[in-house]
């Protein structure tokens, strides 16, 4: 399956279908060992490349980017 065969939290936001048309929304993850993650979910358009680049990110100070923070710092 492309090189997300490997991971998991990817599996588990590909499956929110993150990619439908350019713009902004609001996805929940369930992550197996955090819990409920609220992120933000940008869609931008690459048309010269036929290519939409995704930006999963948490509002700054919340609990899912103090998650996120816990989450890099344990995977480095």
């Amino acid at each position: 399956m492309g090189g997300h065969a490997g991971s998991e939290e990817f599996r588990q936001i590909w499956a929110t279908r993150p990619v439908h048309a350019p713009g902004h929304r609001t996805k929940t993850l369930d992550h197996p060992e955090t819990g409920t993650l609220r992120l933000n979910c940008d869609v931008l358009l690459v048309p010269e490349d036929d290519q939409e680049v995704v930006l999963i990110t948490a509002d700054p100070g919340s609990p899912a980017a103090r998650t996120l923070h816990r989450l890099a710092r344990q995977a480095a």
